[in-house]
């Protein structure tokens, strides 16, 4: 699409002769804005009415298979492309070339199946140079609204979700699971967690960067620091946790990919139908903030371990589950048994003429 520049000589609109890469193009020079405008709409609407008649045209199946093969390109995870070729071929198995994606048979589809077709839809666009609607990847579908389920793990399922995490990463992962499941860290802070930042004296503390910008201190438990020195071993300074390739995770997105697909998924069932429902990062994250609710700790002493700059934000993490659910009416029994006593009713006062 064109966009407007500004020089000294006034605004003038320019545009990509092709896809991305492609040479740039340049209109004339206009001395106010709003003639660059006027002309800055006419191109944008014949960009939307020119259909290039010299366009090859690439069948469906054949941009799933090139973007396949490019995700891999890219170092995406084999379970993740696993999942996109399966969701694919189920929800676009009626498509014949990118055009049949319209607005309408975009909404069709829930969120997730519809990020996956976006991304491909975006790439056939861009790399392809395929005819997609920008109505049909412009906008996203409505969230279908879900009752609230206790989904708050349980101790055991940490434990073992931490073990499976040493398991696949080594040290790295167990320190990235074992953060999260008792700090309640964000993948990105830990993503961009440093060696020099970590402090293993007498009283062992950590600095992470949080999301405002800033960053955050405050001291770890024995346990934590004892993990954390295995791990640092030898060296001196450089990112703390690494990929199980050994290269320093670029963002928390990748380690939370990393963490779906290959710790939280159940692969031990090849029945697909009688698999569990994998396990994000972001579920440890809500055990440790839920934990510590528990535990009567204040909002703003929890903001300062999980490095949230507002308190209230905190209570978005708070899980449940069976047993909590079964305590809490225990003791609202045990409440009830107690407290028999009849209500108090105050005395009616005489009136008097």
């Amino acid at each position: 699409m064109p966009w407007i520049e500004s020089h000294g000589d006034g605004h003038r609109v320019a545009w990509r002769t092709g896809g991305r890469g492609s040479p740039i193009a340049k209109g004339e020079t206009f001395p106010t804005l709003a003639e660059a405008k006027g002309e800055l709409r006419a191109r944008k609407e014949l960009a939307r009415t020119r259909r290039p008649t010299s366009r090859l045209v690439v069948p469906w199946s054949e941009v799933r298979t090139r973007w396949l093969a490019f995700l891999a390109e890219q170092g995406r995870t084999l379970a993740y492309r696993t999942q996109a070729k399966e969701t694919l071929e189920r929800c676009t198995a009626d498509w014949t070339t990118t055009a049949d994606a319209t607005p309408s048979s975009m909404a069709k589809l829930k969120v997730g199946p519809w990020r996956i077709a976006k991304a491909c839809l975006r790439w056939a666009r861009i790399y392809l140079s395929q005819d997609v609607d920008a109505g049909a990847i412009g906008r996203r579908p409505h969230r279908t609204t879900t009752k609230p389920q206790p989904d708050l793990l349980t101790e055991a399922q940490v434990a073992e979700l931490v073990a499976k995490a040493e398991r696949l990463g080594g040290l790295s992962g167990r320190a990235l699971a074992h953060l999260v499941s008792t700090y309640g860290h964000r993948p990105q802070s830990l993503a961009m967690l440093r060696i020099e930042k970590i402090e293993l004296g007498e009283r062992p503390r950590m600095t992470f960067p949080v999301k405002s910008g800033d960053t955050h201190r405050h001291p770890i438990l024995p346990e934590t620091a004892e993990l954390l020195a295995r791990l640092i071993g030898d060296r001196k300074e450089g990112p703390l946790l690494l990929d199980p390739l050994g290269k320093a995770w670029t963002s928390g997105a990748k380690a939370s990919a990393w963490f779906w697909h290959q710790v939280g998924a159940d692969t031990d069932e090849k029945d697909k139908a009688k698999r569990k429902p994998a396990i994000g990062i972001y579920q440890l994250k809500c055990y440790a903030i839920s934990l510590m609710l528990e535990r009567k700790l204040d909002l703003k002493t929890i903001a300062s371990i999980t490095g949230h700059r507002t308190p209230a934000v905190i209570l978005r993490y708070a899980r449940t589950n069976e047993t909590r659910q079964l305590a809490a009416l225990s003791a609202l029994a045990a409440h009830q048994a107690t407290d028999n006593r009849a209500p108090q009713v105050p005395p009616t006062e005489a009136v008097t003429s």
